[in-house]
């Protein structure tokens, strides 16, 4: 399974680069015994915003620090346990999603009844599998009860206007990476309970080294977080759902699998030892042309709700040559814009003849209008609600593709128990020259809820010198790193 994802992301690089092989690893991998666990007012008018050489991924390459970072001691103090029996007793935010080093990062924290409390910030990634490693923690500090807003508006928005309680300069030596701020409580009868709050550390923009770039998929773990009773979907809200989104609210449940598919992969990455950094999806929203930047940029996990901006820029950065990987599924589906300088997300989905800007930005799915996601990625979501994982199949007579020397892989070979919990398929809007290399063939689901019984497809397709290689499905980073949390 390892040498497969190595195969996509080392051949996507070395399209611009020489080719490296994969190690030898075996073609099948035995199915996790448990599978992962399911998911669980606005008046203003909307604005919109407007050739190196390749080394072993392992080997510490001139500027990388992913080797280095994670050989120092790890600390699993970063994983969820401890969690507050009342969620009010201690929850808190963060104002921005991204920073870089030498900025200022601030938090919010509220607590219920009146305790002290202190912030711990962890990296999250391999460290020898503790997955996590703390960097700093802030002075114990004093906060009390802070409000519940009223779903806002005809959009239901739900924000808070907490105060800012703690805040922290981050540290120039901060390597780019998921982190996750930590609110523990030191006082009263929860002393020791804890919640959490993900953000991303980018790199400067003046010392970006990287070869590849990883987009992290914070827009769908806000999509589907049920904090205060509302989200972007009925089930995780208060009867009707929300038409917008704040940012400015704490998670209902930080350590969700739409944000896990995307842990795993990190952790994987790093572990290979690849020089990557980070961003968060609204990063490029506010600076597409970043992602022209590097050799190589990826989507990671469950990655559904993009801006318009995101989607030209992936556009943009695969027509100059730079290469795409899509590791995950159900990825650029819906249409979402920003407001309030990204504090806000707005996207109507199904009720999008609701929506107050109707035409090319409309929020609806990018496949109802001129941009359907199969253009860009090569395939499109196909079903969803599958836990069962089944196996997808080597493709007959594609083993000549270059995509797969040194891979390992062999006629009849399978990849055991990978596609779901959602998965995607070649559609018409699919790209001409699209390959399919992986194929699971749709069966009758034994299970209840399943949303859809489609084909599953892993593909790749070339643009001027550069690939797009598409997983197809989630259940990939569940198998390259099966670590349950």
């Amino acid at each position: 399974m390892g040498s497969l994802v190595l195969a996509g992301i080392s051949g996507c690089l070395g399209k611009r680069k020489n080719d490296s092989g994969a190690a030898d690893e075996p073609t099948t991998v035995p199915p996790i015994e448990t599978p992962p666990p399911t998911p669980a007012a606005e008046t203003t008018t909307d604005t919109e915003t407007a050739d190196t050489e390749t080394t072993d991924p392992e080997e510490s390459a001139p500027g990388n620090p992913i080797p280095a970072e994670n050989d120092l001691p790890g600390d699993s103090g970063w994983r969820p346990g401890g969690s507050p029996d009342d969620p009010r007793s201690i929850e808190g935010y963060t104002t921005a999603d991204s920073v870089a080093p030498g900025e200022t990062l601030e938090f919010c924290v509220s607590t219920d009844p009146a305790a002290r409390y202190h912030v711990a910030i962890y990296r999250l990634r391999w460290y020898d599998g503790a997955g996590g490693r703390e960097l700093a923690s802030l002075p114990t500090n004093r906060s009390r009860p802070r409000p519940i807003s009223e779903p806002s508006g005809p959009r239901q928005l739900i924000g808070c206007d907490w105060p800012v309680t703690d805040r922290i300069d981050v540290p120039k030596e901060w390597v780019s990476g998921l982190y996750i701020a930590r609110f523990v409580l030191d006082s009263g009868s929860a002393a020791g309970e804890s919640t959490a709050y993900p953000f991303v550390v980018r790199e400067p923009s003046s010392k970006r080294r990287a070869k590849a770039v990883v987009q992290l998929p914070l827009a769908t773990q806000q999509a589907y977080d049920s904090w205060g009773g509302k989200g972007l979907y009925a089930f995780v809200s208060d009867g009707k759902r929300a038409y917008a989104i704040s940012y400015d609210r704490p998670y209902e449940n930080p350590f969700n699998c739409h944000l896990g598919y995307s842990i795993h992969l990190l952790r994987w990455l790093e572990q290979v030892g690849y020089h990557v950094s980070y961003v968060s999806d609204h990063d490029v929203h506010r600076d597409p042309a970043l992602l022209t930047e590097y050799g190589m940029a990826i989507s990671s996990g469950h990655d559904e709700y993009w801006s318009l901006e995101q989607r030209r820029g992936f556009e943009t950065a695969r027509d100059g040559g730079t290469n795409l990987a899509f590791i995950g599924s159900d990825t650029c589906r819906w249409q979402v814009r920003y407001r309030d300088n990204g504090r806000t997300m707005v996207c109507y989905k199904n009720d999008a003849e609701r929506d107050p800007i109707q035409g090319l930005r409309t929020t609806d799915e990018f496949r109802s209008g001129k941009y359907p996601e199969a253009a860009l990625l090569g395939v499109e979501s196909a079903g969803g609600g599958e836990w069962e994982f089944p196996d997808l199949s080597v493709v007959n007579g594609r083993l000549d593709y270059p995509w797969f020397d040194d891979t390992g892989f062999e006629q009849g070979d399978t990849v055991i128990g990978c596609v779901g919990h959602e998965w995607d398929h070649v559609v018409d809007a699919s790209p001409g020259d699209v390959e399919k290399l992986f194929h699971y063939e749709k069966r009758t689901s034994s299970l209840e809820g399943v949303l859809n019984n489609s084909d599953a497809d892993t593909t790749v397709y070339e643009r001027n010198g550069g690939q797009v290689f598409a997983i197809g499905t989630m259940g990939w980073t569940w198998r390259i790193d099966p670590d349950p949390t």
